[in-house]
C-alpha cells in the first residue's frame, strides 16, 4: 500500500543542471497515466517514432508487476496506463546521450538509454 501512497518524482533537478550545462534537449516528457504510448508521442515530430526496446528498460517496480499480473494485463495495455518504472524521457541527440546520463546521475536519478528515434508516424513503441 506503501507503493500506492508514494509522492510523483520531481526531476527539475536534472532538467536544471541539463539546461545549464547547455545539453541539446529535443524534448521530455513525463510519463504520468497514459504511459509511454500516450505521453511521448505528443512531443514528437509528425514523421518520427519514438521506439523503447524492453530488455533496455528497468524491471517495473513490485507494485507493477503485482497489478499486471493479479489484472491480467498484456504489456502492451500495462505500458500504455502505466510509467513502469519509467518516470520521465529525455530525447537528445546520440553524440550528447553520455553527457545526459552523467548529469542525471549526479543529479541522482538512475538513467538509462532506453530507446530511438525512427523515421515514422508519430507514434510510440514498445519492442
Amino acid at each position: 500500500g506503501e507503493a500506492l501512497l508514494k509522492p510523483h518524482t520531481c526531476y527539475w533537478k536534472a532538467i536544471s543542471a541539463a539546461m545549464k550545462a547547455g545539453l541539446s534537449l529535443d524534448g521530455m516528457a513525463h510519463i504520468t497515466g497514459g504511459g509511454l504510448y500516450e505521453n511521448v508521442p505528443r512531443v514528437l515530430p509528425k514523421n518520427v517514432n519514438a521506439v523503447f526496446h524492453k530488455s533496455a528498460l528497468p524491471k517495473p517496480p513490485p507494485i507493477f508487476s503485482l497489478i499486471v499480473e493479479a489484472g491480467s494485463i498484456d504489456d502492451e495495455e500495462a505500458y500504455r496506463v502505466f510509467n513502469m518504472g519509467v518516470g520521465m524521457v529525455w530525447f537528445v541527440p546520440a553524440d550528447e546521450a553520455k553527457k545526459a546520463l552523467k548529469i542525471c546521475k549526479k543529479a541522482g536519478f538512475d538513467a538509462f538509454v532506453c530507446g530511438e528515434i525512427v523515421k515514422g508516424t508519430r507514434k510510440s513503441l514498445v519492442e
